[in-house]
């Protein structure tokens, strides 16, 4: 996929919650074809894993309150099951990527 400014976010498709075929279409058309790793190689593998992926840069939140919110409440139910020696404070959650299955 190709790197985006914020004032390109305009040419990608707007995701509606009801999904048609042709929304699908649009948006997966900005993705690119997700690698796996194998041993110590990265590799894309279609027969293996078919995904797709877009990456932070390319992807624009509108509704930023509301994901970060969902970001804090699921750091405060995993950090104790992952990490009990760290405080809330020493972690945080940012978008890496959309993988898509």
């Amino acid at each position: 996929p190709r790197a985006m400014a914020a004032a390109d976010a305009a040419a990608l498709p707007h995701v509606p919650s009801q999904w048609s075929k042709q929304h699908a279409e649009a948006f997966m058309s900005h993705c690119a074809t997700a690698p796996m790793g194998k041993g110590e190689q990265t590799v894309v593998d279609k027969s293996r894993r078919c995904a797709r992926e877009l990456r932070a840069a390319e992807l624009v939140v509108r509704n930023d309150a509301e994901w970060r919110a969902a970001l804090d409440k699921t750091l405060a139910k995993a950090i104790p099951q992952v990490a009990p020696h760290l405080e809330a404070s020493q972690v945080r959650a940012e978008l890496y990527k959309l993988p898509i299955y």
